[in-house]
């Protein structure tokens, strides 16, 4: 199901950024299409006291986003104390070399509002770096063996030339919550989120010229990827007609540029003698915040009725 299917809350203030909005193109993700899961790694986890969760579907109470139940995170409140907690470690798997180093620092301190409120700050520092659990691809493999005094520079050589695992992560969160009772009974009450995470992701290694396959492989070749087709810098002298001129309307001369072959003509070339393996790079910012006044009021009493 949809990620924004569950509700998730804060302290009983809803957390999704709105309620569910179901776009359905069919396909795979056909589900997921114009889901807005919130995104709870934003939170530190030093800043949760303690969390309910409610299994059934709870649409009729809560609206269309809790057809799959709901989460209500509630925060830290405590006015006094200072917790500081740290990680460190790394993974050991059998058959790779030791990876994904992972280290975390966070902290929370209490303070008090007044006489009868509290401010309560948590913080937390993360670094993950990249795991590896897949092999190279064959193609790089047959590069390397085509062009040895080239393999040294295929993509983190010696390792898979394509990562596939954890990737590398760091950021930067924080809570505040914060609240006050009045003399009435009344509570003022607010919290505010922030975070900062940059992650980035390896994707499929771009093989740079046509190599024969290994044995082991089957016959016939490993093709070179597109992005690596000649660009011919030439255009037509009879554009912008393009009558007589090639599809693109460039002359497909000498004249020629190629990411991945050496041309004196550009003494920089070639950019990826090995070809090269592109990485998605994103970076997360959260926030939000929330005011709120609590109303506390004794219950009206019920005059029992009397029978004749």
């Amino acid at each position: 199901m949809p990620a924004d299917e569950m509700l998730v809350m804060l302290d009983g203030k809803r957390y999704n950024r709105s309620a569910l909005v179901q776009v359905f193109t069919g396909g795979e993700t056909a589900l997921a299409q114009g889901s807005q899961g919130p995104d709870v790694g934003a939170i530190p986890s030093i800043a949760i006291k303690s969390l309910e969760i409610l299994r059934d579907g709870a649409s009729a109470q809560y609206g269309s986003d809790a057809i799959a139940g709901v989460l209500n995170y509630q925060l830290r409140d405590n006015s006094a104390g200072i917790e500081l907690t740290s990680r460190l470690g790394s993974y050991f798997p059998t058959g790779y070399s030791r990876d994904g180093t992972d280290r975390q620092i966070a902290g929370n301190i209490g303070l008090p509002l007044g006489g009868q409120g509290f401010v309560n700050l948590s913080v937390e520092w993360s670094k993950y770096d990249q795991t590896v659990r897949n092999p190279t691809r064959p193609s790089a493999l047959a590069f390397a063996q085509a062009f040895p005094n080239l393999a040294a520079q295929l993509p983190h050589y010696p390792g898979p030339v394509q990562q596939w695992g954890t990737p590398p992560q760091d950021g930067v969160k924080a809570v505040v919550n914060a609240g006050i009772k009045l003399d009435n009974g009344d509570q003022l009450y607010f919290f505010s989120n922030y975070a900062n995470i940059q992650t980035n992701e390896s994707f499929n290694y771009r093989l740079p010229v046509t190599v024969p396959k290994q044995p082991q492989d089957g016959s016939g070749t490993w093709n070179h990827h597109p992005a690596f087709n000649n660009i011919y810098l030439d255009p037509c002298t009879s554009q912008p007609t393009f009558t007589g001129c090639p599809a693109g309307g460039w002359i497909q001369d000498s004249n020629v540029f190629n990411f991945g072959v050496q041309n004196p003509n550009f003494p920089n070339a070639p950019f990826y003698p090995a070809g090269y393996t592109p990485r998605f790079y994103w970076v997360t910012r959260a926030s939000r915040a929330a005011a709120c006044t609590t109303t506390s009021r004794a219950p009206r009493r019920r005059t029992p009725s009397r029978s004749r």
